[in-house]
């Protein structure tokens, strides 16, 4: 199998990933890199004119505003979905000339990330960033950055670029565990409201820029519907971000079977194991039935002090956190014929969802700060898996369905990944 490299033209099942991920762990000699590679092409057609016109129309307005000229990211504007009421926060990428376009952060997830990012010295973890990526957002990228998707959107708006460069309008929507992908009508209808809520901000914070004093970080101007270039201050009522709490993981439940099987197993004190559950866009997949690329969550169970993986699995992104940590954790258990001192893993959220079920087979779960052994193999595994994890770009999607990169922008969680 050494010496060439041979590219899938098809997506590969979990089994296949599964497969992969485990020989990439334990003979990576023989490793030839698979693409994770649709035969034809899965993007959508682009938006229709009746939704492409006025969202394109609004992104050209706000794009010869040039809002990042006199706003950073940390200038939140807020707007509320007209329907609904549900609050998104708007942050204007652009201030550093590398990224430029509007991100709208929303739901619980998002919106706690953005809080994050505004209130808080050191930032968001890197890690717990990438698990909040819920957000619609318009950027202004070069032309062949464009997939066709993009290309029929602009068609339909009957779009001429004026100059040359970042001047074309690209739009995009994420979801927690999902890699970004193109917004559906809903969303496109949304971005139009939305992007003209903040280019109606802009215009009269671009004259008026006092706005934001005696307001502490983290209280965002709510902006109301209106013409753009009528805004008055005392229209704008601010806010605190306080975004609501995110429900509880639900734990792993082990089958009678396996809690027997498992209590059974002796212990040996000198073990400690170490198990991680990240979601890892470089190992990024297609949902045939949502018809959208999404990111691969891998489950680790290895010893600390050998480094030697017990177990290992690729779940969808989107599933609950217990799914992958249960197999996990069941499966290295058994191959391991023995049970450890503890289980280290350095996630809240994972600690809540393994407790229970150690707990019933007399395993203690501790919270640490790093998992040597265990984030070795997940790097493994994004190298001979095709990529690796950076800070300057995002998984895209081409137009044959291969993974492609985009820059990035300091401090927004989209911008943290890249397959290369």
């Amino acid at each position: 199998m050494t010496g060439t490299r041979r590219v899938r033209r098809h997506p590969l099942s979990l089994t296949e990933a599964l497969l992969c991920s485990g020989f990439f762990v334990h003979k990576p000699e023989r490793i030839v890199h698979l693409s994770l590679v649709p035969a034809k092409s899965y993007l959508p057609p682009g938006l229709p004119a009746e939704l492409a016109r006025p969202l394109v129309a609004a992104s050209v307005r706000i794009a010869e505003l040039k809002p990042w000229e006199f706003m950073s990211d940390l200038h939140l504007v807020g707007v509320r979905d007209a329907t609904t009421g549900e609050l998104h926060v708007a942050s204007v990428m652009g201030a550093l000339r590398q990224v430029f376009g509007v991100i709208f952060y929303r739901r619980v997830l998002g919106l706690r990330y953005l809080h994050k990012m505004a209130t808080e010295a050191a930032g968001p973890d890197p890690e717990a960033a990438i698990e909040a990526l819920d957000y619609l957002q318009v950027e202004w990228t070069s032309k062949r950055e464009l997939r066709r998707t993009d290309q029929e959107t602009l068609a339909n708006a009957a779009y001429k670029p004026a100059g040359r460069g970042p001047v074309w309008p690209k739009f995009s929507s994420c979801e927690p565990g999902w890699s970004p992908w193109f917004p559906n009508q809903t969303e496109a209808r949304q971005l139009a409201d939305f992007i003209q809520k903040v280019n109606r901000f802009a215009r009269l914070l671009k004259d008026t820029t006092t706005l934001y004093q005696n307001h502490p970080a983290g209280e965002v101007p709510l902006v109301p519907a209106g013409p753009e270039d009528s805004l008055r201050p005392e229209e704008i009522e601010w806010l605190p971000l306080v975004p609501g709490p995110v429900p509880p993981p639900e734990p792993v439940v082990l089958s009678a079977e396996d809690r027997a099987a498992l209590r059974d197993l002796p212990v040996r004190s000198a073990l400690i194991f170490e198990l991680l559950a990240r979601l890892a866009p470089e190992m990024s997949f297609f949902d045939d039935e949502a018809h959208r690329p999404v990111c691969g969550r891998i489950g680790l169970l290895s010893d600390r002090a050998s480094f030697y993986i017990l177990s290992s699995e690729i779940v969808h992104g989107a599933a609950p956190l217990r799914e992958v940590a249960g197999k996990v954790l069941v499966k290295g258990l058994l191959i391991a014929k023995a049970q450890p001192s503890a289980i280290h893993v350095d996630s809240k959220d994972l600690l809540e969802v393994l407790r229970p079920a150690c707990e019933s087979i007399g395993v203690p779960v501790r919270l640490v700060e790093s998992l040597p052994a265990a984030s070795d193999a997940l790097a493994q595994l994004g190298r001979f898996g095709g990529g690796r994890r950076t800070a300057s770009g995002c998984a895209g999607w081409s137009d044959d369905g291969r993974t492609r990169s985009s820059k990035g922008n300091a401090g927004h969680p989209q911008a943290g990944w890249r397959v290369v």
